[in-house]
């Protein structure tokens, strides 16, 4: 496969890997903000609840007090011996009259209390009239501008209430000669059912702490509103009203008065509680006027630090369906609570185990996709270089056999003439066999490498005994090519114990001179150096030759396997670039390595150093030769 296509494969697999994996974070993401939304919601609901308890809960003892007033104290003067079946009878002379408590009662939640039946007049204990007004304000019960304060008050309630509607919207009074139900406060609605307490959600402590203290006992609240009604009523019975004298029980063969069930109504823009009342045979309405504004206020109060922008809305119910928002709604009064704009929270960072399973995922891609890209970019680069040896290989195999063959068919054929001229096609024969040897050997060595199989490193030897083991070879391939090899081999330096392979040091030694052989060969100065010295761990030993050099760019990839593609082997030295990839491989796996060391001050050529690792002390090694050795 060619590489351009390979890559265009391969981007577009990654491509679809990122878009899946985009599709996936996003989908993460919005999932995260999802329960991230849900969450808000839910602790929202947590604080309407607790902010709707906390309201019933501050509302509960106003309703429970106008519930449990008994349905006498709604004249501004009650006759104590008739409080049950004759009450309603015209007051003869002598009758004794006491004060009703509601007279002088003053609330910032009530704005009047009053009766009416249907057909009559509406009526209040705040505004008596007549007689009783001047006994009123001649004994100052009260004063006269409260009084004609509650008559206006009257007057504008007279206005709106319609007595027949009022009597249909509340529920009946119970049946004669049934029980009559302790006084207690009806709901238009049905009431939420008592949650258990949040300990876990909110801990005392916590975010809501405050919020818990305030709700924690909400029970106890309830049972206290449904018992505050009857300790009132059996408070009025037992005591006397305002202290003067108790009200008595009716007496045997006397029907006792049946309040209904006080229930708050919008009538109009209006809040009012109300009641039906049977007492000897006639029906009343009793109740009270509501500061709608007031306990709206005193509600708000106590959910402003919740809600700052709540309002609390009046809710007619419409008949057969339930009214709108019922989880917003009050218990007590037909309202709802608005929460209004609450403030956005502030951008909250992606929650922890999401945002570590993107880090992990995202990583994970990024590092696969790297790891294919450099598995991928290593198959390419190898499969070019082995297109590229196989080819460099091709040419480097074609010339020299050509040249057998041709000098071969020659001498078999007779066509040389004398034994010098024979002599001379048999030397070349043995050259191109020696070039063709020294390629198969360098691939061999190479493949060898390849599959692990690391030269000796465990003989230990003097650095004279590998140069003496290896020169004479080197000095015939300098000799081959009409150049000179110069060993300068100094006592101290040869002396030098090192632990190496002696076969894999003479093929890397030979490859560097048969590169000199190849580089160098037209050059003027036909001498190759070979120097050895010391350092205090290794030994070096240097080949230089005076030919052209080698460039920069050239030296980067100067020890990269099969270098040469077939073009370059043919417009320069034969080879296939395996040489010196090889002798580096073969120095580092003895410890050592080769490098090209810079050319000296003034000097031309290429330098090539290769060091080898001292061995340690104690051990033997094999006495060196220090005769300097020239080749010509």
């Amino acid at each position: 496969m060619r590489p351009r296509l390979a890559w265009l494969i391969f981007a577009l697999v990654v491509l679809v890997l990122l878009a899946a994996a985009a599709g996936i974070t996003t989908s993460l993401l919005r999932l995260d903000r999802a329960e991230a939304e849900a969450q808000r919601a839910a602790d929202v609901n947590e604080d309407l609840r607790a902010a709707l308890w906390r309201m019933e809960s501050a509302l509960a003892p106003v309703i429970a007090q106008e519930a449990g007033r008994p349905y006498f104290v709604y004249d501004a003067f009650v006759p104590p011996s008739r409080s049950y079946n004759r009450m309603f009878e015209e007051i003869e002379p002598g009758d004794i009259l006491v004060p009703s408590p509601l007279i002088t009662f003053r609330s910032p939640y009530v704005r009047i209390h009053f009766q009416v039946a249907p057909g009559d007049e509406a009526t209040s204990p705040q505004a008596p009239v007549g007689n009783m007004r001047d006994v009123a304000e001649a004994r100052g019960i009260c004063s006269s501008p409260d009084v004609e304060k509650a008559h206006e008050r009257l007057a504008r309630l007279a206005g709106l209430l319609d007595p027949a509607a009022l009597v249909a919207a509340l529920p009946p009074a119970p049946a004669a000669g049934g029980e009559a139900p302790a006084p207690r406060v009806e709901l238009l609605f049905a009431p939420r059912e008592a949650q258990p307490p949040r300990q876990a959600a909110n801990p005392p402590g916590g975010r809501k702490d405050a919020q818990w203290q305030q709700t924690r006992n909400v029970d106890d609240y309830s049972r206290r509103a449904q018992t505050q009604q009857q300790t009132v009523f059996d408070q009025t019975l037992a005591q006397g009203v305002n202290g003067v004298a108790p009200l008595l029980p009716p007496s045997p063969g006397e029907e006792a008065a049946r309040p209904g069930i006080m229930t708050p109504l919008w009538v109009g823009a209006e809040l009012v509680l109300a009641r039906r009342v049977m007492i000897g045979g006639r029906e009343i309405v009793q109740g009270a006027w509501l500061d709608w504004p007031a306990i709206r206020a005193f509600l708000l109060a106590e959910v402003r630090d919740q809600f700052p922008n709540a309002d609390l809305l009046p809710v007619a119910p419409a008949a057969g369906r339930p009214p709108p928002d019922h989880a917003h709604l009050l218990a007590s009064l037909p309202a709802r609570l608005a929460t209004g704009p609450i403030p956005p929270p502030p951008d909250e960072p992606i929650s922890a185990p999401t945002r570590l399973t993107l880090l992990l995922s995202w990583g994970a891609l990024l590092f696969a996709g790297v790891c294919l890209a450099l598995v991928l970019a290593g198959a390419l680069a190898l499969s070019e270089r082995r297109a590229a040896f196989v080819s460099a290989v091709t040419h480097e195999l074609r010339t020299p056999l050509t040249s057998l063959r041709m000098y071969a068919e020659m001498l078999a054929g007779g066509m040389v003439a004398g034994e010098a001229q024979r002599g001379a096609y048999h030397e070349t024969l043995l050259r191109e066999a020696e070039r063709l040897s020294r390629l198969v050997e360098n691939v061999l060595s190479w493949a060898r490498l390849e599959r692990g199989r690391a030269p000796k490193r465990g003989q230990t030897l003097a650095v004279g005994a590998l140069l003496d083991a290896a020169l004479p070879r080197l000095v015939d391939r300098a000799a081959q090519s009409g150049m000179t090899l110069a060993a300068d081999r100094a006592a101290t330096a040869c002396d030098v114990s090192v632990r190496a392979d002696p076969d894999a040091v003479e093929q890397i030694l030979f490859n560097l001179v048969d590169n000199a052989c190849k580089y160098a060969a037209g050059a003027a100065d036909k001498t190759i150096s070979l120097t050895v010295t010391r350092e205090p761990r290794r030994a070096l030993i240097t080949l230089r030759d005076a030919g052209p050099g080698i460039a920069p760019a050239a030296g980067r990839r100067l020890f990269t396997p099969f270098r040469k593609s077939a073009g370059e082997a043919a417009n320069s030295a034969p080879g296939v670039g395996l040489g010196l990839a090889l002798c580096r491989r073969l120095a580092r796996q003895m410890g050592g390595d080769l490098h090209l060391a810079p050319p000296a001050p003034g000097a031309g050529g290429a330098c090539f150093c290769l060091t080898l690792p001292v061995a340690p002390a104690g051990r033997g090694a094999a006495a060196p030769s220090a005769a300097p050795v020239r080749a010509s």
